[in-house]
């Protein structure tokens, strides 16, 4: 049985025209609801790239299911943790360079490749584990030469 697709231009924001294939007969999801649907997919569709090309979501340690579920998830967890451990070093960078003529920001992709190295053996002393990811950040900040 053929399947019957819809094509339909979206207009982005900065002007440019996207155009999404789908399935969903027009009687069923209108124009503005593909549209917000887009919009709303677009966060995810970012993060999934930020994941493959930047965490190297793909290369997995080991060739079974358990050990690639395994590296998903300690990728997404030390992901999450560099994004928490890295908020109070957003500030610190807008304060350091508040003087500069152009706005820096953190590199998240370049703190969470340290974290990556770094976080199983935080993990393992309990005391001070905040503390020595927050130092651990903060020469990342500052071999930035920010």
């Amino acid at each position: 049985m053929p399947l019957r697709l819809r094509v339909v231009p979206i207009q982005l924001f900065f002007g440019k025209t996207e155009v999404l294939a789908t399935s969903l007969p027009p009687e069923e999801v209108s124009l503005d609801d593909l549209d917000l649907c887009y919009e709303l997919g677009w966060g995810n569709e970012s993060a999934y790239r930020h994941q493959k090309s930047h965490m190297h979501m793909e290369n997995f340690s080991g060739r079974t299911a358990r050990s690639v579920r395994q590296d998903y998830h300690a990728t997404v967890f030390i992901q999450n943790l560099a994004a928490v451990l890295a908020l109070p070093l957003y500030a610190m960078v807008r304060e350091a360079t508040a003087h500069q003529k152009h706005t820096y920001q953190l590199n998240f992709a370049s703190a969470a490749r340290a974290m990556h190295g770094r976080a199983a053996r935080f993990l393992g002393c309990a005391v001070g584990f905040g503390e020595a990811l927050v130092e651990a950040l903060v020469k990342c900040v500052k071999d930035l030469s920010i």
